[in-house]
């Protein structure tokens, strides 16, 4: 992986559940880490949607394998300046200790 590609500041985030005041269960977004990565747009498109145009765009993240964070997997999400990447697929390339790829879907409403 070429260092210099990885240009994108990134914010790492899972869900967890969090109670409220009132002690009901809420799910919310913690961060866990920030890292470099490359953004690459792949592909996008639009669907009617309850009576809305709903458009999406698919990306391909390429970032350092993080061993601080061995349990990263689809529905954790990466936030890239004001936009938010649904992670749909981690792949670990070579099963190595090198290069993670993330498929990502941005849904803009």
């Amino acid at each position: 992986m070429e260092v210099g590609k990885l240009r994108d500041r990134v914010q790492i985030q899972q869900r967890t559940a969090k109670a409220d005041d009132a002690g009901n269960a809420t799910q919310t977004w913690v961060d866990i880490a920030k890292g470099w990565a490359q953004i690459s747009p792949m592909s996008g498109g639009e669907a009617q949607r309850a009576g809305h145009t709903e458009a999406t765009v698919h990306y391909m993240v390429r970032m350092r394998f993080r061993s601080d964070i061995p349990t990263l997997k689809p529905k954790d999400r990466l936030v890239f300046g004001l936009r938010t990447l649904n992670i749909v697929t981690v792949r670990n390339i070579d099963e190595g200790r090198d290069e993670l790829v993330l498929d990502c879907v941005e849904v803009v409403k």
